[in-house]
């Protein structure tokens, strides 16, 4: 890895983890939020993997909800890793919601066959997957 590649990976781990709380009116929780932004690839990958299960196992929350709308770039180890939190959150009885996923997320996504594997939340997810809207990146 060429120094320029490796500092850019150093300054994105920096900046990772991100997370809102979602309380019901008797304080309870409802969801917690994991906001991802620029790439997910090889090198972020193992970073956003364990701070879905951090959160997954620390809280209480029903249902993990990650903001996909600020991803950049997500290769397979990203799609990988999407995979593995909702498995995990499936075994403790918890919802993986990806919110309002950027294009490039709904794109690969779609070329791999798993638009049906995930619960989205977005403004338009009743057509979030159309074939025909999806942009190429």
């Amino acid at each position: 890895m060429t120094h320029h590649r490796h500092q850019a990976v150093q300054e994105r781990q920096e900046r990772q983890e991100p997370q809102v709380a979602r309380y019901d009116t008797d304080g309870n929780p409802l969801s917690v939020d994991l906001v991802v932004t620029g790439e997910v690839d090889l090198a972020s990958v193992d970073q956003f993997r364990i701070a879905a299960t951090r959160l997954l196992t620390g809280r209480a929350a029903s249902a993990l909800r990650v903001d996909l709308s600020a991803v950049t770039f997500i290769d397979a180890a990203g799609v990988g890793a999407l995979i593995t939190i909702r498995n995990a959150a499936g075994h403790q009885g918890k919802r993986l919601v990806l919110i309002s996923p950027a294009p490039c997320v709904r794109r690969i996504l779609t070329l791999t066959q798993l638009t049906d594997a995930f619960d989205v939340d977005s403004p338009e997810s009743h057509s979030t997957f159309d074939h025909q809207r999806i942009p190429n990146d």
